[in-house]
């Protein structure tokens, strides 16, 4: 039999199956080739890149969108707070509330003003300054040198008031010892120090009270008889001064000490200074103060005395200082500056921010939001708006560009402040209008009353006892005027009109009520009705608590922006919770079809055995039958 010759395939051609990253096919078989081109990792992947693009791609940009929006959105409620802190220092009248002072005239007066001080204008010349008290010792060699002529312990007691040091001085007592105790004992009253003028004895004590004033002169004395005074003095002539004594005793005539007089004609000590109260007049009043510094005569005030004022060389009178003390003016105008500036920022962010270009197609992040678009127009019709009273930020100097861009002439917002503050005030705060009650008699009192009449009124709640006994009707009425006012009724005020009827006034608007059946009869010689006559009280919104209204619309707790920013957070968790829904549903589809590929692969790799298997023996069987 003739054989047919088979190959036997070596094991590097023998045909592999298996998912490929390259792709490549491993066996060269073409009837297997097609199915491993087709089963590689590339095509796994081209499939979910493709899933993805169709399902989680749109979740992204959804993200994305949402987090420029609340980038946006965060930048708008951070201008909006701008805006709200610009005008706080008016809104509350602190800077309505500061001053300016201004001296003229002779300038020897400065003043120092806190806020909320009445504007005024004072006037005050100065005669004379507050000192302190102040002492210079005689010239030692060195600060340690020894004082001369003392054998023994000596005391000397210096005193300010009720402050007082008594200091030892001994044979071995050195000038600082000296200074040291005064420092030590009397610091907050007396101050000691030693000062080197220059030469061989140029180290000299200084005495000087802590404060100014006739009643912080320093006082030298001591306690004890005769030789307590004798040894003081000798501390005193030690230090270069010459004292003269003065018994001080009790009530009984005995000595308890002495007192010293210092006696500068020639002494080689010296007073530098000489305590005594500032003299001066202010508005016309003469005043002692016993510092230089006064903040008792204007709650909120200080005036500084810095120098005594020259005489007039025409009438003799001493030249007098001018102190103005006015609204500051800046300070409103730098913060309403700043509230221009603050609406404009964020007027043009919201504007840009809900933009549309028809031309390119291009919209702003927050374009067709109509929150936001309602934030604008909220502002502007404030902005542009007019009070009750027909004014408007326009009659304060504000106005707007032809595209909306507000501004302020600061020349005439200051003029209008003048001017006009009261105005100002009542258009931009609060205020409360108020429509008073009026009670008016029908009897001409201050003819009718000639009579003694006597009974009880009740207004608002509260009797009066009501006697007049003249026969004199003028009197009755004014007595009876009197009796009422004196009663002292809340939120109303009794007068006497020009026509002689009784006339009741109410205050705050409030309602005036006059009793019925206390004393009718009394009601009727009074010309006088039982009822209730109503007052009201209105209270006006001012331009900066409607605007805060709007701002608290806003970035308040249950604001717009505020809102807006939690339910964009919320929106964004919900998109990225669907994503990673998705996302992971995806994975294990596509983990699952790797899964399955890959055991396609081996199952192939296996057919494909077989068949060379089944191919060797047929091309055995040949071969034999050759």
């Amino acid at each position: 039999m003739a054989g047919v010759s088979v190959s036997t395939p070596s094991k590097e051609n023998s045909p592999t199956y298996g998912l490929s990253k390259t792709g490549a096919a491993v066996s060269d078989k073409a009837q297997l080739n097609i199915a491993s081109s087709i089963l590689t990792q590339d095509v796994i992947d081209g499939l979910k890149d493709a899933d993805e693009s169709v399902q989680i791609k749109p979740l992204t940009l959804k993200i994305d969108k949402n987090t420029k929006k609340q980038a946006d959105i965060t930048a708008l409620t951070t201008l909006v707070s701008t805006l709200k802190t610009s005008y706080a220092d008016v809104a509350n009248e602190t800077a309505m509330l500061k001053r300016t002072v201004s001296a003229a005239g002779s300038g020897s007066v400065t003043a120092n003003v806190e806020a909320g001080v009445a504007e005024q204008t004072v006037r005050l010349s100065v005669s004379q300054l507050a000192q302190v008290d102040s002492y210079q010792s005689k010239g030692f060699k060195s600060r340690s040198e020894t004082l001369t002529g003392i054998t023994k312990e000596e005391s000397l007691t210096l005193s300010v008031g009720d402050k007082s040091v008594d200091i030892k001085v001994g044979a071995s007592t050195t000038l600082e010892d000296i200074i040291n105790q005064i420092n030590d004992g009397a610091g907050d009253a007396i101050k000691a120090s030693i000062v080197n003028t220059g030469g061989e004895n140029g180290y000299k004590m200084i005495l000087q009270s802590k404060e100014s004033g006739e009643k912080n002169q320093i006082k030298f004395s001591v306690k004890g008889d005769q030789a307590a005074a004798n040894g003081a003095k000798d501390v005193l002539k030690a230090l270069g001064f010459n004292a003269t004594e003065k018994a001080v005793t009790d009530e009984k005539g005995n000595t308890t000490g002495f007192d010293f007089t210092l006696d500068f004609t020639k002494s080689e000590a010296k007073q530098l200074q000489k305590a005594q109260d500032a003299k001066f007049n202010f508005n016309g009043i003469d005043i002692t103060r016993s510092s230089n510094s006064v903040d008792d005569l204007i709650v909120g005030v200080t005036f500084n005395l810095n120098n005594v004022d020259e005489k007039n060389s025409t009438t003799g009178a001493l030249k007098e200082s001018v102190i103005t003390i006015g609204k500051d003016t800046d300070a409103v105008v730098k913060s309403l500056k700043s509230m221009v500036t603050a609406y404009n920022d964020l007027i043009s962010n919201i504007s840009t921010a809900t933009s549309y270009d028809r031309e390119n197609g291009v919209a702003g992040t927050l374009n067709g939001m109509s929150e936001i678009t309602g934030i604008k127009r909220k502002l502007q019709n404030l902005f542009e708006s007019s009070n009750s009273d027909g004014k408007s930020l326009q009659s304060f100097g504000f106005s707007f560009t032809e595209k909306g861009v507000l501004s302020v002439d600061e020349s005439k917002l200051k003029d209008t402040i003048s001017k006009d503050y009261e105005g100002f005030k009542s258009f931009f705060t609060n205020s409360t209008e108020y429509k008073n009650a009026g009670v008016f008699g029908t009897e001409t009192i201050n003819t009718t009353l000639k009579d003694n009449i006597s009974g009880t009124l009740k207004i608002n709640g509260k009797e009066i006892k009501i006697e007049l006994k003249n026969n004199d009707a003028v009197k009755n009425a004014n007595e009876l005027v009197r009796l009422i006012n004196d009663a002292e009724i809340p939120n109303v005020t009794a007068r006497l009109a020009d026509n002689g009827v009784l006339q009741l006034v109410g205050t705050g608007g409030k309602d005036i009520e006059i009793s019925k059946g206390v004393d009718d009869n009394l009601l009727q010689k009074l010309g006088l009705e039982a009822g209730t006559t109503p007052g009201s009280s209105t209270d006006k919104k001012g331009f900066f608590d409607k605007l805060s209204d709007i701002v608290t619309g806003l970035i308040g707790t249950e604001g717009t922006l505020t809102n807006l920013t939690s339910s964009l957070k919320d929106k964004s968790k919900i998109i990225q919770s669907q994503k990673d829904k998705v996302q992971a549903t995806l994975d294990k589809k596509y983990a699952m079809m790797q899964k399955q590929f890959s055991t396609i692969a081996v199952q192939m790799n296996a057919l494909e055995n077989s068949f060379n298997s089944l191919k060797n023996t047929f091309d055995a069987l040949l071969n034999s039958n050759k």
